[in-house]
């Protein structure tokens, strides 16, 4: 057998099933991530910065939810500028995309959601408040190596004040 046509097969091959693992994992990004309902406790606490931005020092975490998993996952805390509870009607999905997690939450200046975004991808959080809704983006780029949050404060009138922070260091080699 001639070694040359062996090894360049060879190649052929090898480069072929790599490129169907890659496939794989393009499509597993492309996916919608796993919805995790968490222990709220287990949560992380809200970064100081929030607090001058609206969220109140003493509010607890009502529920926390993670969709997909990594190390660097991007935070989201819902909240509410009023102190009677707003039933909120929460919807999550990537952009372009039908949605994939759906609740209604009470959100007041006591309580927040925590929304915690682990896979890679645009994001688009609706809020829907008294009949007016409001829609929040969770660009790809927070959900990357950088330590990164939003906080959205939902007015009862339905609109929102939004806030964020990040990093913004350029991220390694994966």
């Amino acid at each position: 057998m001639n070694r040359r046509t062996l090894l360049a097969g060879g190649g052929c091959i090898g480069l072929a099933s790599l490129s169907g693992c890659l496939g794989t994992v393009d499509s597993l990004l492309e996916g919608n991530p796993d919805v995790d309902r968490r222990d709220p406790s287990s949560a992380p606490r809200p970064p100081s910065w929030m607090q001058s931005d609206g969220l109140d020092r003493n509010a607890t975490a009502e529920t926390a939810v993670q969709f997909g998993s990594t190390a660097n996952t991007h935070w989201v805390y819902l909240t509410a500028a009023s102190t009677r509870s707003l039933e909120t009607h929460v919807t999550v999905r990537r952009k372009g995309a039908d949605r994939f997690y759906t609740e209604t939450v009470s959100l007041s200046h006591a309580s927040y959601v925590v929304l915690g975004f682990g896979q890679p991808s645009t994001y688009v959080v609706d809020l829907s408040v008294a009949g007016e809704t409001a829609t929040v983006e969770v660009p790809e780029d927070f959900v990357d190596c950088n330590d990164s949050s939003q906080l959205v404060v939902v007015r009862s009138d339905g609109t929102v004040e939004k806030s964020s922070q990040t990093t913004q260091v350029e991220c390694g080699p994966l």
